[in-house]
């Protein structure tokens, strides 16, 4: 049973909309796109960087488990934040 008023269970409801925005399959359209339009070169790095096999270069996003797909994120999201470094490092 909620305990909190109407204005705090909207402002709950809009937090968990939030976090599955962020952390959930349906936030996997962004990276999907970004692994399946990759080229090669660019794929084989994700991959790489990820700890994949070179038979996961030749695979769609979709075609991924869940697992390798939260792999495939991570190493994304790290290259980003590396890039940053770079860019911070070389003003």
């Amino acid at each position: 049973m909620f305990m909190g008023n109407e204005i705090q269970r909207e402002r709950g409801l809009k937090y968990i909309e939030a976090i599955k925005k962020t952390h959930f399959q349906t936030s996997g359209s962004l990276m999907q796109s970004l692994f399946d339009t990759a080229t090669p070169e660019w794929k084989v790095t994700l991959c790489f960087h990820a700890g994949l096999k070179a038979r996961h270069t030749q695979m769609t996003f979709d075609e991924l488990s869940a697992h390798e797909k939260r792999l495939i994120i991570d190493a994304i999201l790290s290259l980003k934040k590396f890039g940053h470094k770079l860019n911070t490092l070389f003003k």
